[in-house]
Formats: C-alpha cells, sequence, structure tokens
C-alpha cells in the first residue's frame, strides 16, 4: 500500500478496511458492478462506516461487538448501493426505444 494510500485510510482500524474490502469484492460481478468499481464501493462503504461511527454514543445498549455492529451496517449500505444500481438500470430499460420504432 502506497504512502498515500495508508495516510488517506488512518483514520480506519485494519480490520475495518478488511471488512469493507470484503464486502465490496462481494458485490463485484453482480448488479452490473465491475473491477473498475472496487474501489468506489469501498470508499463509498468506508464513508459510510465513518458517519456512522460518530454516533456510537448510542450504541451503549447494543450487546454486539463492534464489529458485528460495523458489518451490519456495511451490510445494509450494500444493500442500499444494489437497490440504486437496480434503479439506474430499470432507468435505462424504461428510457430505451425498442428497434421496430423510429426515432424522431
Amino acid at each position: 500500500m502506497s504512502d498515500q494510500k495508508r495516510s488517506a485510510y488512518a483514520a480506519f482500524e485494519r480490520w475495518e478496511l478488511d471488512l469493507a474490502r470484503g464486502k465490496a469484492k462481494t458485490l463485484v460481478g453482480r448488479y452490473g458492478f465491475t473491477w473498475e468499481d472496487q474501489g468506489d464501493l469501498e470508499q463509498e462503504l468506508l464513508l459510510h462506516l465513518l458517519k456512522k461511527r460518530k454516533a456510537r454514543q448510542a450504541w451503549a445498549e447494543v450487546r454486539a461487538s463492534e464489529r458485528t455492529v460495523m458489518d451490519r451496517i456495511l451490510t445494509n449500505k450494500a444493500r442500499d448501493l444494489i437497490k440504486g444500481a437496480k434503479r439506474g438500470k430499470n432507468k435505462v430499460i424504461r428510457a430505451s426505444v425498442p428497434l421496430g420504432e423510429e426515432v424522431a
């Protein structure tokens, strides 16, 4: 990992980076996501993780480990990304014109 990339991810612990990377890898090849999207997916997941980390005070009653909670948060975010990808795909399908029709 380069020094620039390491400093960009300094706010995260190793297990958080691994968790986000694993979630991103599971999306690649599905739902229209490609290997080129993996870095963007990782960043999107890590950004979401960073935002949710600020709400830790509300976790006082949570009995699960921090890793389990973060895994669930990332799973929910991945689900949102999948829904967004499907919505985008549906927009393209609805906007397309059948081959038999003339385009003005």
